[in-house]
């Protein structure tokens, strides 16, 4: 059974209540400040671009006009302003029709225009990132007589076609890609980006955009930082790397309101296709099983959340819709030094079950050697595990290396800079396995990375198998959200019962605000919760 401190209990308590300020709060004539802190830093420059992080991607949507915004569940909704509409007319052939409004004009005086749509489609043609593929199955793009709209006929069905038209640049700026950049592109979304480096983003609000008006009129985003102390001005903290420490000072500010949930984020450890040692299926079931998540989830996250639980999936994370369900320890099958029976693949091969004494039992069985051999020559192994920057990303590989030690394995921890870089290691073998951190807004985006064509630049650790690819073209030609998710399980399976990666859990969130800020939302996703801004509103306290 889980053990859980009350310090936990209590943090708990605290974050899912509002306290009030000290002092009754009015409504200001003149908003002050928001600032807003997440994690990550500011990298890349454009949503197409290699290398883009994901903090970066959820500031664009503020300055950037997109066919649909994100939900703070995580869903694509429809985002109205310049995209006035974007409707799927018809089913046969797949026809969406985009309706966009020219009233509104970017930052440097040019109005919004189809062409800007088509300078999209002509990049997405040319690029093979994930971003890109609904592009490749276009047939064709026509402008309206009016060019008011732009009607779009695929030439195969695509069901993540809401996936498209995000965070658009003005047709004609400078390819160039760098952080100093971003903020001289023209803008046209709720803010101007007035400034921007690796840690610090400050936007205004655009006067020129015509849906409502900006409650706060310039916002500070910070990413990457500390917990801050706010002496009582307006702030919203959204992070995924926390420990108890932190919670605890945070929830000693007085005026705050706060919540801890599960994001759409998704750790797990993925096994090298070029390594020699993982190449063999045997020996990732073997370091598969060896990792009791339960244990790995208490040392790391266990001290703050009581409701992560072991992943039951490589494609959702807990809490989605369509997610697959809990998991259970393994039942009944215990160390036996007698016989070298094993449960069956159908049971083994499931990212359901957790079971360390049938990593013995597969590592002496089908490898016909002893705990702690895993090379042909019988020598001791050395598992080299990558891992990324993170307070997290680190505790987890820590977890798991001392899973694997248990066994008799030696691992080494080889510290990789990011999760593109850590994919390429995968990929060609310069670690045996790694500690990833995967974005899981929905199974078509995740199950990306394990079929179609490779993807270079972006996150792809290079493991293909014919039914991953029949999975993903029937997924994608089912408009119904719930069977195309079904469809993609058929992916999913594959994942688990090769043991390309064994899932480990979701990332908890901390949100945190102080009691000025109306609005705030919990969002599972970092895009999610970052275009809630152009909502909130301001409260001052009185005097």
């Amino acid at each position: 059974m889980r053990r859980w401190t009350s310090v936990a209990a209590t943090l708990c308590v605290f974050l899912t209540t509002a306290f009030p300020a000290s002092a009754a709060p009015q409504r200001s004539s003149t908003p002050p400040v928001l600032r807003v802190y997440i994690p990550g830093s500011f990298t890349g420059c454009t949503v197409t671009s290699r290398g883009t992080s994901e903090a970066l991607e959820s500031i664009l949507q503020l300055t950037r006009p997109s066919a649909f915004s994100v939900h703070p569940t995580g869903r694509f909704v429809g985002a109205g302003g310049p995209i006035a509409s974007a409707e799927l007319v018809s089913d046969s052939p797949q026809t969406v029709l985009y309706t966009i409004d020219p009233k509104f004009v970017w930052s440097n005086g040019e109005s919004f225009s189809v062409d800007d749509l088509l300078d999209r489609v002509r990049l997405g043609a040319t690029s093979h990132a994930p971003w890109a593929d609904g592009f490749h199955r276009i047939k064709s793009a026509t402008p309206g007589t009016n060019r008011k709209s732009l009607r779009i006929v695929f030439s195969t069905h695509y069901a993540s076609w809401t996936n498209m038209f995000q965070g658009l640049e003005y047709r004609a700026a400078p390819r160039s890609c760098d952080i100093q950049s971003v903020a001289q592109r023209p803008s046209l979304g709720p803010y101007l980006l007035e400034s921007l480096t690796q840690t610090r983003a400050v936007l205004a609000a655009n006067p020129q955009f015509r849906i409502r008006s900006q409650q706060f009129r310039t916002v500070v985003i910070e990413a990457g930082l500390p917990p801050i102390a706010t002496s009582g001005r307006p702030v919203v903290d959204y992070r995924s790397d926390f420990n108890v420490s932190d919670l605890t000072w945070m929830s000693s500010l007085p005026g705050r309101s706060g919540k801890i949930s599960i994001s759409q984020k998704l750790v797990a450890v993925t096994f090298s296709r070029s390594s020699s040692v993982t190449s063999a299926p045997d020996v990732r079931q073997a370091l598969s099983l060896a990792i009791d998540r339960w244990s790995t989830i208490n040392s790391v996250v266990g001290d703050f959340t009581q409701f992560t639980t072991p992943a039951a999936s490589s494609l959702l994370t807990q809490g989605q819709s369509g997610y697959p369900g809990s998991v259970s320890k393994f039942p009944y099958l215990v160390a036996d030094t007698t016989t070298t029976t094993v449960a069956t693949p159908s049971i083994v091969g499931s990212h359901s079950f957790d079971c360390v004494s049938c990593a013995r039992t597969v590592l002496a069985q089908h490898l016909g050697v002893a705990v702690g051999a895993v090379t042909s020559s019988n020598r001791r192994g050395v598992i080299r595990l990558g891992v990324v920057p993170g307070r997290l990303q680190l505790a987890a590989a820590q977890a798991v290396s001392r899973g694997w030690n248990a066994l008799g394995l030696s691992t080494r921890i080889v510290p990789v800079p990011s999760e593109v870089g850590l994919s390429q290691a995968l990929t060609q073998g310069h670690v045996d396995a790694g500690v990833t951190t995967i974005s899981t807004s929905n199974a078509g985006r995740t199950g990306a990375m394990w079929s179609g064509p490779r993807r270079v630049g972006a996150v792809d650790f290079g493991w293909r198998n014919d039914r991953c690819n029949e999975a993903s073209i029937s997924a994608e030609a089912d408009f119904n959200s719930t069977t195309s998710t079904q469809k993609w399980f058929a992916c999913d399976r594959e994942i688990a019962e090769n043991f390309w990666q064994r899932p480990l859990f979701a990332v908890p969130y901390s949100l945190q605000w102080t009691n000025t800020v109306l609005g705030v939302a919990p969002s599972n996703t970092l895009a999610g919760f970052i275009d809630q801004v152009p909502q909130w509103s301001s409260l001052q306290n009185a005097g």
